[in-house]
């Protein structure tokens, strides 16, 4: 694997880390992110109930798609911008 397929690959783990820990926290906490300067952003004019239920959802879909990733990385079928080459844990390690 080349150097730019790793990156690819950390950034697409890292952001579906990223998404699915802003979600939680907003699971947990909704009050205590509506005061945080991003995501008072995203969710002006939320209400806490609001924002819990949305991050419960956004916590799910994180949830989902990150075991699917790892799911298909796991069994060597993660295929990469629709390249022929199937990836695995395997080529990480060489």
């Amino acid at each position: 694997m080349t150097l730019g397929e790793y990156l690819e690959f950390g950034f697409f783990f890292f952001f579906l880390f990223l998404w699915t820990t802003i979600a939680l926290f907003g699971t947990l906490y909704p009050e205590r992110a509506l005061k945080t300067p991003v995501l008072r952003g995203m969710w002006h004019g939320a209400s806490p109930g609001k924002v819990r239920l949305l991050s419960v959802v956004f916590l799910i879909a994180g949830i989902v798609f990150l075991s699917g990733a790892l799911g298909h990385l796991a069994s060597g079928t993660f295929k990469w911008k629709g390249r022929a080459k199937a990836y695995s844990f395997s080529d990480f390690l060489k």
